[in-house]
């Protein structure tokens, strides 16, 4: 919209001043190249109004070729792929997996060797890390180098459907692979290309609905990959102190507090 307005102030105010700058009267004499140029504009006026005279007398074909068209423009905006951003062929490949909630980091990565060992097998791919913790205890990641295009048949879509069936026969854990866009739309990291943000102003309202708007899209027949990053469903164990009972052994309640964050919390070690 701001081009188009610095487009008309321009063409109001400064190409009528360049226009009398510019050009020159037609009694003016010109050099070679301006009269070669001007061949070329001539023919190209002359052809099109030779095309503009023919589709004049055959008004019906020239309708019959617009409906043509029309009709092919149609059909092939339905049998084109399409999506909001175009793939491309990187030769990238991320990929995130996901436990139970509350598994330990020794079976998290247990699991996601399993599927590690499935990657490693797959012909397409040349190289590719693994990171378990990335983003939660029951989270990790995958950075994925495909091998050249040469040196493959398939395209990263076609990887990804071959590989999706065989991640799901991995127990325990769930694998989301996906082929980065060019342009990455909003700040937050999915396991998706695709997003849909619920809120709420009540936790519990936000609760119910997140869960049944996720099942709902679990049944879409055109949807794969279908998460969610709410994790409610973790372990948790109140612990209610004694602080009579510590007080008489000479124990304060921020110790033992202390002392249960140290035994089953995480500590940074160090910020360097």
């Amino acid at each position: 919209m701001v081009a188009i307005l610095i487009s008309g102030v321009v063409s109001l105010s400064l190409t009528p001043m360049l226009c009398s700058r510019f050009l020159s009267s037609p009694s003016a004499r010109h050099g070679r190249l301006y009269l070669a140029s001007e061949k070329v504009f001539d023919g190209a006026r002359d052809l099109y109004a030779w095309s503009l005279r023919g589709v004049m007398r055959h008004s019906f074909l020239t309708m019959l070729v617009a409906a043509g068209t029309l009709a092919g423009t149609v059909y092939l905006a339905q049998i084109i792929p399409k999506g909001f951003i175009p793939t491309v062929d990187t030769g990238q490949l991320n990929g995130s997996t996901e436990g139970p909630q509350g598994v330990s980091f020794e079976r998290m990565a247990e699991m996601q060797q399993n599927a590690t060992a499935i990657l490693a097998a797959d012909p397409n791919i040349q190289a590719f890390s693994s990171v378990v913790g990335a983003g939660g205890s029951n989270r990790g990641r995958y950075f994925i180098r495909l091998k050249s295009r040469e040196e493959r048949r398939l395209s990263p879509e076609q990887v990804i459907n071959g590989l999706r069936p065989k991640l799901e026969g991995v127990l325990g854990i769930r694998t989301f692979l996906q082929n980065p866009p060019l342009v990455q739309i909003g700040a937050q990291n999915t396991r998706s290309l695709y997003q849909f943000t619920l809120q709420a102003g009540d936790l519990e309202t936000l609760y119910d609905a997140a869960g049944d708007f996720e099942k709902r899209l679990r049944a879409v027949p055109v949807l794969a990959d279908v998460n969610s990053d709410l994790q409610i469903t973790s372990p948790t164990l109140a612990i209610d102190i004694n602080r009579e009972r510590a007080s008489a052994l000479g124990v304060a309640a921020d110790q033992i507090e202390n002392t249960l964050k140290h035994a089953y919390g995480s500590t940074k070690g160090t910020t360097v």
